[in-house]
């Protein structure tokens, strides 16, 4: 397992580095809102909590600094999307 990382790294993460990845989350966003759901719905985070435990980098139960850093950055990068 990866070493561990706090929110707050994961925000700078998503800000910095994984800018890319970061705008692709607020497009989806702004096409889940269209639709009334979050972009953290619970179909969603399911899947991405499953996807990071298939690939090593959290336990199955894990991925909450994940989706904390997450969503702080979809809050700083595009503060319209919820």
């Amino acid at each position: 397992m990866a070493q561990e990382r706090s929110w707050i790294q994961e925000k700078a993460e998503f800000l910095g580095p994984s800018r890319s990845v970061l705008m692709q989350h607020c497009a989806k966003g702004r096409l889940d809102n269209k639709a009334g759901l979050s972009l953290f719905n619970d179909a969603w985070v399911k899947k991405i909590r499953r996807l990071r435990f298939l690939a090593g980098v959290d336990s199955e139960q894990g991925s909450q600094v994940f989706f904390a850093g997450l969503s702080a950055a979809v809050n700083t990068a595009c503060p319209g999307v919820w």
